[in-house]
Order: structure tokens, then C-alpha cells, then sequence
């Protein structure tokens, strides 16, 4: 905000006042004959005032005039190299907690969108004034969006330390059972585990449907006439499923007779063990999903309302003012440029 003034001379010596107007104040007062057009900023008005002031001294009023040039940032630049960018990485961080455990690479990914954001953080330096007066609002949104980045990577491993927890030395609790196996998975639209009767049901009914479709096709089997087919009962191989179960009983009768007891009992507590083992690896694979979906919600919502809430504060999206300034014209301003009378 220039002003023009003496503080040698008085009113009676140096009046200063607008060109061809005798009004205090000038929507335009500037002259912008020798203006070159700028591509961060638009000059939105330019107004001058003139102003009177009598001090305790003198009895003569002192004249000065201020001029006012008001000013707004173009957007454009920013929003298509700092605006978009950034909230791009930032929506990769709720993909963290979509990318399966299995893969190895949930860590990998939040540390490279961190620092990707860290960059920006850097180069955001580089293009605003130097201040601790205020924080922009993209220097709002980059911190935000780098502590949210950082709560990614201490939620992921916590996932990460429940899907890779030891069976043989964490027994999952009933607690931890009944909410995150029996209760939140039907709200997250999950699919409950199967049980291991479950899966070997399954594993029995493709298991036969895989054998009955391939002796079908089969030249050296003799297909029995007017016979109803079904898929799960006996059918028309009934005679040759019999015979094989008989051939296959009639072998484990004879191994069971050359082991001892020991040996047996031995092989089937073993097996035992490590059936329960699996079953306890499971589950807790299965409670570490759980914990990743409602990571995946609870940070997708929070990074959509934060994101909302920080950029419906910008000023540009309320700002409906027009430019008064004719920056087209060169001889704009030259009728209400000032004059100085002695």
C-alpha cells in the first residue's frame, strides 16, 4: 500500500490531489501505462484516497495520498501441480490397507507414498513466502496428509504383527473370537471362514464330481443303460466306487497289523497337533483381515472429510469479485493519475 507524502511541507505549500477530480477518493488511481501482465497474480482493483491530517503542532492540515492494490493468486498452477498430485498420493494410502498381507509389500507402499509427500513438502517450500505468521492451506493439506500416511504405516503393522503371529505360542482368545470372527465380519461384508468340516466337505464333494466326470469320458468303463444319474449319491459307478473303498480297506487293514501302536499313536497326535496349529494360523490370518478392513473404512473416511473440510476453506471457491482494472487499455488510469499543486 504506497503512499505519497511530505512531512517537510504543509497543506499551504504541497496539496496533492487526483487529476481532474476533486473527490477524496478514486476507484482507479492508478496508471498502468507501463503494467506487464503477470501469470501468478490479477490486479483486482487499484483505488486511490486522499487524505487530510491536522497534527497537534501545526494548524495547517498535511495532505497525502494511498494508494491500494489488491491482489489474487491464480490457481491454476497449483491446482494441477501441487493440488492434484498431493491428494492423488493420498488416496493411495487407503489402497495400503486393500493390498493383501500375503504380498509383502504393505510397508514398501506406505513408505514410498511418504516419501513421494515429503518431496512435495520440500518443493511447497520453494513457492511460498518464508512466515510463521500463518499456514497455507497446502501446507495444511501436506501435513495432514503426511501424519495420516504415518498412522498407515503404524496400523499396517499391526495388521502385518496379527497375520504373522505364532500359532504354537498365541492361542487366539475367546473374546477376540466371537468379535472379530463371529460378529464384525457380516457388517464388513465378509465372508466367514470355513470350519474344517466344511472344507473337507467341500474337498470330498469336488473330489468325487472330478472323478465321476472323468469316467465318464472314460473308453475302458462300461456305462450301465436306464440308470438315473446324480451328482452327489451313488450312481451308476456305485459297483466300481465299492470295489475300489474294499481294495483301499483291505491294504489299511494290512499296514495297520506291521506298525505298532506306538508308531501309530505317535503319527496321529502329531498330525493332530499340527491340524490345530493350522486351524490357530488361520484364524488369526482371518482377525488381521478384519483389522485391515476396518483400517480401510475408518482411513478412507477420514480422508475424504478431511480433504473436504481443508479445501471448502479456500477463499477461491467463495470469491465472485471482478477484476475493475482494464488492463487492456493502455491509457487506463492516465485521467485519474494525481497532480501536485504548489
Amino acid at each position: 500500500m504506497p503512499t505519497v507524502y511530505s512531512s517537510y511541507h504543509d497543506g499551504s505549500q504541497l496539496n496533492l490531489s487526483h487529476i481532474n477530480s476533486k473527490l477524496s477518493y478514486m476507484e482507479q488511481g492508478i496508471n498502468f501505462r507501463d503494467y506487464y501482465h503477470n501469470v501468478e497474480w490479477d490486479i483486482m482493483k487499484a483505488p486511490g484516497k486522499r487524505n487530510m491530517k491536522i497534527y497537534s503542532c501545526c494548524k495547517v492540515p498535511y495532505y497525502d495520498i494511498t494508494y491500494q492494490i489488491v491482489l489474487r493468486r491464480k490457481t491454476l498452477f497449483y491446482t494441477v501441480n501441487l493440488i492434484i498430485p498431493c491428494v492423488s498420493i493420498s488416496l493411495l494410502t487407503i489402497f495400503v490397507f486393500y493390498l493383501p498381507s500375503e504380498s509383502r509389500e504393505k510397508i514398501s507402499l506406505c513408505i514410498s507414498i511418504f516419501l513421494a509427500l515429503t518431496v512435495f513438502v520440500l518443493l511447497l517450500a520453494d513457492l511460498i513466502p518464508s512466515t510463521s505468521l500463518i499456514v497455507p492451506l497446502l501446507g495444511k493439506y501436506l501435513l495432514f496428509t503426511m501424519i495420516l500416511v504415518t498412522l498407515s504405516i503404524l496400523c499396517t503393522i499391526i495388521v502385518l504383527t496379527i497375520h504373522y503371529r505364532d500359532p504354537k505360542l498365541n492361542e487366539l482368545p475367546s473374546y477376540v473370537r466371537y468379535i472379530f470372527i463371529d460378529t464384525l465380519p457380516k457388517y464388513l461384508l465378509l465372508e466367514k471362514p470355513l470350519t474344517k468340516t466344511d472344507l473337507i466337505t467341500r474337498t470330498s464333494q469336488k473330489k468325487v464330481k472330478r472323478s465321476t466326470e472323468q469316467r465318464k469320458h472314460s473308453p475302458l468303463f462300461i456305462r450301465k443303460k436306464n440308470i438315473a444319474y446324480d451328482d452327489v449319491e451313488l450312481n451308476e459307478f456305485e459297483q466300481s466306487d465299492e470295489i475300489f473303498v474294499n481294495g483301499f480297506f483291505n491294504q489299511l487293514h494290512t499296514l495297520q497289523k506291521l506298525l505298532t501302536n506306538d508308531l501309530i499313536n505317535n503319527t496321529t497326535e502329531r498330525f493332530t497337533t499340527q491340524m490345530q496349529h493350522d486351524r490357530v494360523a488361520q484364524e488369526w490370518k482371518y482377525v488381521a483381515l478384519v483389522v485391515d478392513r476396518i483400517f480401510l473404512i475408518l482411513f478412507t473416511f477420514v480422508s475424504i472429510v478431511g480433504t473436504l473440510f481443508i479445501f471448502l476453506k479456500a477463499p477461491t471457491l467463495y470469491d465472485s469479485r471482478v477484476s475493475t482494472v482494464d488492463l487492456t487499455n493502455i491509457d487506463q488510469g492516465v485521467n485519474n493519475s494525481c497532480t501536485y499543486v504548489h
